[in-house]
């Protein structure tokens, strides 16, 4: 592993806590930072311009340095240029009023920054900065600490510009007795704070060693330092917020070695910048603007305090992006969507205010057109309005909230059962290669369906029996399911099969969307009128639900309903996730599915009022056909009969 060893003069050393002139040994400090010098692990680029790989690697500072795109701005009105292209000497002293300005707009990034990092870069190898580093009043520690530039941030707080690293502590006090030992523990910084590792040989530590070198898996965009690859779950400052992906690092990179000393006191010294204290990178607002060079960190001079804070773990997402659960992928998109749009606003508030306006005009409109007053359940078969079908459905679950909830509790069992056996199919039939996939998501769709055919069907069998003014009971809900699950599985299969060949034509999407919402209301035809056919329950269903009126009204109850069930979940889940940080991810899981089943009867009323409404509307309708024929054969009646005469 290559090594560049800054030249260091005696009278620095000098100054250094915990060094003396004796101990000073240019020599020993570069034998020290090159045995331990880390290795990095990166996820490779499949093009140029990939950001699904890693676009850049540690580079050396004298990249922004000396050249005539970077241009040293001053904080202040209209934050003026001192100079374009500054040097290491023009830098050096200048204080937190001061910053680097690097080419492109930090906020639209493109592939701007990774293209000036190449070219400026121009093939160099990767570099880290080495800093021996001692803490007044701990005389027996000595840390090494790694540090690596970053041209730009491409995480959830886009910026120009970042200072990333790591540290080795010993039980020592001279870089001497550091070689003839080896580091007690290792700690890697990640966002606004870091986690640490024992240094063992144990076959189950976490940190991953090539001979003496540390390998370290920079998260990809945020180049946190991670100890494994995985994908991170960042819930607070100190571990980020958001997803720090480290998977699938396969390209390894041996960086050169510069080592720093404490202080540079000549302008003229190659590594006079040290001394910068402004900001690497535009500044914006906040976490958004460059990051500040190794000599502002509190670890730079207080390496053993730093060590302390540092977390034993990171929480990791089991089976990483593969298997991670909806709430984690919502909470990792919400998360990135939401620092964008914060971005939106702060370039453009008047269009982010004007299209909030907007949609709160529609909202407004929308829920105006319709009633909210909740009214009775049952009868099933009534009239009600749009806004009625929301709450009524809540009213009904919460007046019987014993049993609707013991019918989410087993449907819950039921899907957990069905993930179960697939966990099962997938390992007994793992040798089999693309067999077992195929047969393993065959057994997954067929488990997930039969528990939501079953659990609907308990709901609406419930939901009869209340109707009847019988006992209701979960046993004989999911028993008059059960029942008739035949024809309700028959029904299921025979509607996906029509709207799935109707979707893979392309053109005849429209009417595969048609006939999915015609085909709404066929579980309530089963379960309320014991149909057994399941062809003929399908052509019920597509009658109720014709004509553009009650097609509409239909599918907008669906879409709501079922948004306003995914949105509840979705929050609850992202509440849970940032506020119960201590909570593992198998508990956490249990809880954000044990509460989606809970509320899962929900969707199946307001499918239930639907039939009851179309019903209803039926209803009033042969009423009406019947009172006109009525009234027709009473005009009939009161006619004067006719007489002939007969000669």
């Amino acid at each position: 592993m290559a090594v560049v060893a800054a030249l260091i003069v005696a009278s620095p050393l000098a100054l250094w806590p915990g060094h003396t002139d004796a101990q000073a040994d240019p020599d020993s400090d570069t034998e020290l930072v090159e045995r331990y010098a880390p290795v990095l692990a990166l996820r490779p680029q499949a093009r140029p311009c990939d950001i699904t790989g890693e676009e850049f690697a540690p580079a050396s500072a004298d990249i922004v340095l000396d050249n005539p795109h970077m241009l040293l701005r001053q904080v202040g009105v209209g934050n003026p240029v001192v100079k374009a292209g500054p040097t290491a000497e023009d830098i050096f002293g200048m204080g937190k009023a001061f910053y680097i300005d690097f080419p492109g707009d930090g906020f639209k990034p493109g592939c701007i920054f990774e293209e000036d990092y190449q070219r400026y870069n121009d093939g160099r190898n990767a570099v880290v900065y080495a800093h021996i580093a001692t803490q007044d009043g701990e005389p027996d520690k000595l840390a090494v600490q790694y540090w690596f530039f970053w041209y730009y941030n491409r995480y959830n707080n886009l910026h120009e510009g970042d200072w990333e690293g790591i540290q080795l502590m010993f039980d020592v006090g001279t870089v001497a007795e550091a070689l003839q030992t080896r580091p007690s523990s290792i700690g890697y910084s990640q966002h606004f704070g870091g986690e640490i590792a024992g240094w063992g040989d144990s076959p189950d530590t976490k940190l991953e060693l090539v001979d003496t070198h540390p390998v370290v898996f920079p998260a990809l965009g945020s180049h946190a330092s991670y100890f494994e690859p995985a994908l991170y779950l960042g819930r607070s400052g100190s571990q980020g917020f958001g997803c720090d992906d480290t998977q699938d690092a396969t390209r390894r990179l041996e960086p050169d070695v510069v080592l720093l000393p404490d202080e540079v006191t000549d302008p003229n010294d190659p590594l006079a910048w040290l001394m910068f204290e402004g900001l690497w990178g535009e500044q914006r607002f906040g976490a958004f603007s460059g990051a500040t060079g190794p000599i502002t960190k509190s670890r730079w001079s207080e390496p053993v305090d730093w060590h302390e804070t540092l977390r034993a773990s990171s929480v990791a997402v089991p089976g990483g992006s593969e298997t991670t659960t909806p709430y984690i992928q919502t909470f990792c998109q919400v998360v990135g969507f939401g620092s964008r749009q914060f971005l939106t606003a702060q370039q453009n508030p008047f269009r982010v205010t004007a299209i909030l306006g907007a949609l709160g005009l529609v909202l407004a409109y929308v829920t105006g057109r319709t009633e909210w007053n909740p009214v009775a359940a049952l009868p099933v078969v009534r009239r009600r309005r749009l806004g009625q079908m929301y709450t009524t459905s809540a009213r009904f679950y919460w007046g019987h909230k014993k049993l609707f909830a013991g019918i989410g509790v087993v449907y819950g069992l039921m899907a957990a059962a069905s993930s179960l056996l697939v966990s099962i199919t997938a390992l007994v039939l793992e040798p089999l290669g693309w067999f077992a996939t195929l047969v393993t998501g065959i057994v997954g769709i067929v488990g997930q369906f039969t528990a939501m055919v079953t659990g609907g069907a308990a709901t609406a069998e419930a939901s009869d029996l209340l109707d009847r003014g019988e006992p209701a009971t979960v046993k004989a809900s999911f028993g008059g399911a059960i029942a008739r699950l035949p024809v309700l599985l028959a029904t299921v299969i025979r509607a996906t099969a029509i709207v799935l060949g109707l979707a893979v034509t392309i053109v005849g999407i429209p009417w595969a969307i048609r006939q999915y919402i015609r085909y709404q209301v066929a579980t309530p035809i089963i379960m309320f009128e014991d149909k057994t056919d399941a062809k003929a329950v399908l052509h019920e269903s597509s009658m109720l639900v014709r004509g553009r009126s009650r097609w509409f009204h239909t599918a907008t109850v669906i879409v709501v309903v079922q948004g306003l069930i995914v949105l509840s979940s979705a929050i609850f889940g992202l509440l849970l996730l940032i506020l119960a940080n201590g909570v593992p991810l198998w508990l956490y899981s249990s809880i954000t599915a044990g509460s989606s089943a809970l509320i899962f009867p929900i969707s199946t009323m307001a499918v239930i009022m639907i039939y009851g409404n179309i019903k209803a509307s039926q209803s009033d309708v042969e009423a009406s056909q019947n009172d006109v024929e009525a009234s027709q054969n009473d005009v009939e009646a009161s006619r004067p009969m006719s007489t002939t005469t007969q000669d």
